[in-house]
């Protein structure tokens, strides 16, 4: 099923908030030694879409009109929305042991240990994840 939003996204107002730059990312995670990263399992979809929003998102199908209830990941806010809904749910755990770029999620650490009881932290969070990679010594970001 296709859905285009392209008239809603023109209308609406662009939200321009907390997303890191490239550059303070990677000086982030280069002071780390150890890295894990999780990758959220449908993303957008987790997010519930407000009541008085739903008509805007309807699309024409041969079954009726249907309305998402979820996120859908083409509306222009939806990275923007998913990034601070992470971002609240971690607290203050952001910037000192785990860092949220994109969809992404990488918990940095500078010892073994201490790796182990900040990816304990994070997973105490209700995740459910899609992919996982953990205890690796190196990490590859496309931005």
């Amino acid at each position: 099923m296709t859905s285009d939003f392209r008239r809603l996204n023109a209308m609406t107002e662009t939200d321009l908030s907390l997303m890191e730059d490239m550059k303070t990312t990677l000086d982030w995670f280069s002071s780390r030694k150890l890295y894990s990263t999780l990758y959220l399992k449908d993303r957008f979809f987790q997010v519930p879409q407000k009541e008085y929003s739903r008509p805007l998102t309807a699309i024409r199908t041969v079954c009726g009109l249907l309305q998402y209830i979820r996120f859908p990941q083409v509306l222009k806010n939806s990275p923007a929305t998913f990034h601070r809904i992470v971002n609240d749910i971690l607290g203050d755990l952001k910037g000192q042991c785990v860092w949220i770029y994109m969809h992404d999620t990488g918990v940095g650490s500078e010892s073994a240990e201490k790796h182990l009881i900040e990816l304990e932290q994070v997973l105490s969070v209700a995740w459910e994840l899609q992919k996982q990679q953990f205890w690796h010594m190196w990490l590859t970001i496309i931005g």
